[in-house]
């Protein structure tokens, strides 16, 4: 009788511990991947391409002032040439951009834009500065002062006195301002690198075209000159 129920108590354990066992939760593998299946690459995203710099505006010289000269000159043309009075030629400049600023010492506009004192330097000043600040740089200022009521020692002391580093020549019988066309001073004439005009006009006539040829020029001061 005890044999029987030890019997009996034995197979009750065992069916207990085999549903326990079964209840077990195995994991399932993934339907469909191959055991030896390898993970898929993280592809990271490539950076988008930086803008380009856009380029600096280029300013460009300010329109003639046909009105202001006598009719003699082109944009496009050759300058017409003349000799210095230290027997240098304009065309011996070439390669430059130059500025020809007809002058004279009795002009209360002239000394004006040169002067260099006050709290309100003149105009010229700026420009001037420029091309002091940039020795090897593209532009010169070539003063050619009338030969109307003035003579060279006068323009000599003007120059001193108003520390203008420009190279300037007397125009004795005013002879350079017929062939420009030169009317009144202050004029200006600008001439390209290759020697041709650019532009021209009254310097002290117009607001606008005279703050536009100083800025051209200021710009035209921090480029290397070109080979002649």
């Amino acid at each position: 009788m005890r044999i029987s129920l030890c019997l009996i108590l034995l197979a009750a354990v065992t069916v207990v511990f085999a549903g326990c066992r079964g209840s077990e939760k195995r994991p399932e593998p993934e339907a469909n991947k191959p055991a030896n299946e390898q993970p898929e690459p993280v592809v990271k995203p490539e950076p988008e391409p930086e803008p380009e710099p856009e380029d600096e505006l280029c300013l460009l010289p300010p329109e003639a002032r046909d009105g202001d000269l006598a009719g003699k000159l082109k944009v496009g043309q050759v300058a017409p040439d003349f000799t210095l009075a230290d027997g240098s030629k304009l065309s011996d400049y070439r390669g430059k951009t130059m500025l020809l600023f007809f002058w004279a010492s009795w002009c209360p506009r002239c000394k004006a834009a040169c002067n260099r004192k006050g709290s309100r330097p003149g105009s010229l000043v700026r420009l001037m500065n420029a091309i002091d600040e940039n020795p090897d740089g593209n532009v010169m200022i070539l003063g050619v002062g009338t030969g109307t009521e003035d003579n060279a020692d006068s323009q000599s002391a003007f120059l001193r006195t108003n520390e203008c580093t420009w190279t300037s020549t007397f125009d004795d019988g005013n002879k350079i301002e017929s062939v420009y066309g030169v009317q009144g001073v202050p004029s200006v004439v600008v001439i390209g690198t290759d020697g041709r005009v650019l532009t021209y006009g009254y310097y002290a006539s117009n607001v606008d075209f005279r703050e536009g040829l100083l800025d051209y020029l200021v710009q035209q001061c921090v480029q290397e000159p070109e080979a002649k």
